[in-house]
């Protein structure tokens, strides 16, 4: 795991590196709206470190990587590189993938609170998509309260009312129950696969 370890901080400099540089343009343009969305990547790409040392919450260096590669395709490929603007499809496609983060980090707090069992299947299924369900719906306050702040439209609400943001939910929804399927398998067929390789170093 001392390799994955290396190769999350790696990707932590790389992450930080890139939001500064693309910053840079911007920070001249005097957008600073544009500047405060390519360095927060540099904030994002620490929170498991952080929680880590603030919070004393056990994430596997697996679990972190995942997580890196999420805010890479999400966070600097969707919103500094603007491609959430030029695909449609690429914004539920990373809401989706969110919805399996979010739904495998909720195991990983059921860990630290010492709450997971392997067994309590039901309570797990459940944590899991109630706690999706809860960050999806918190992004969504996140997003709409910036769009108030600088009169930005990330929620697409001048073009499509209230059907992006509902969308964005259904589809974190569907990628928890992505999850709570490979976890039913594992757990049925008594395997440790993909869940546990995440959850344990």
């Amino acid at each position: 795991m001392k390799k994955i370890n290396w190769i999350c901080k790696i990707a932590i400099i790389v992450l930080s590196l890139l939001g500064i540089i693309y910053a840079i343009p911007v920070m001249i343009q005097g957008n600073w709206y544009e500047v405060l969305i390519r360095l927060t990547i540099i904030l994002t790409a620490f929170i498991p470190t952080l929680a880590r040392k603030f919070f004393h919450l056990q994430i596997s260096y697996m679990m972190e990587l995942v997580y890196l590669i999420f805010i890479f395709f999400g966070h600097f490929v969707g919103s500094i590189m603007g491609v959430y603007n030029q695909i449609f499809i690429y914004d539920k496609i990373i809401h989706t993938l969110s919805g399996v983060l979010t739904a495998l980090f909720a195991l990983v707090l059921l860990k630290n609170m010492k709450l997971y069992d392997f067994h309590h299947f039901l309570f797990n299924v459940l944590f899991m998509i109630v706690f999706t369900i809860a960050i999806a719906g918190v992004w969504e306050i996140f997003e709409f309260t910036n769009d108030a702040i600088f009169q930005a439209d990330a929620q697409h609400v001048m073009t499509t009312g209230v059907d992006d943001t509902m969308l964005d939910m259904i589809v974190a929804l569907l990628g928890s129950v992505i999850v709570v399927v490979i976890y039913g398998i594992e757990y049925f067929l008594k395997k440790k696969g993909f869940i546990y390789a995440l959850m344990h170093d």
